[in-house]
Formats: C-alpha cells, structure tokens, sequence
C-alpha cells in the first residue's frame, strides 16, 4: 500500500514539474507536500 502511494506521488511530481525548472525552494516544498500526501494514503489504508 505504501509503495503504491509513493509511486502515485512522486511521479504526481515529476508530472507537475516536467514543464518548467521550478527553484530549489519550490521544488523542496513540492516534494515536501508529495511526501507528506503519500504517508497520509498509506496511513488511511492501514487504518
């Protein structure tokens, strides 16, 4: 369950930021908020 959850958000991830070179700052707070959605999925499906 996790690793389908983290798949489906990192490559949310690589999807959002394909077109354009975001900065350091916005790339970390997208992947910041990629990771935090992957670990709620995971958690919901546990519970």
């Amino acid at each position: 369950m996790f690793n389908a959850a983290l798949r489906a958000a990192v490559e949310h991830y690589a999807w959002r930021t394909a077109g354009a070179e975001p900065d350091r700052a916005t790339a970390g707070a997208e992947l910041t908020a990629t990771m935090r959605s992957a670990l709620t999925v995971a958690a919901e499906g546990l519970g």
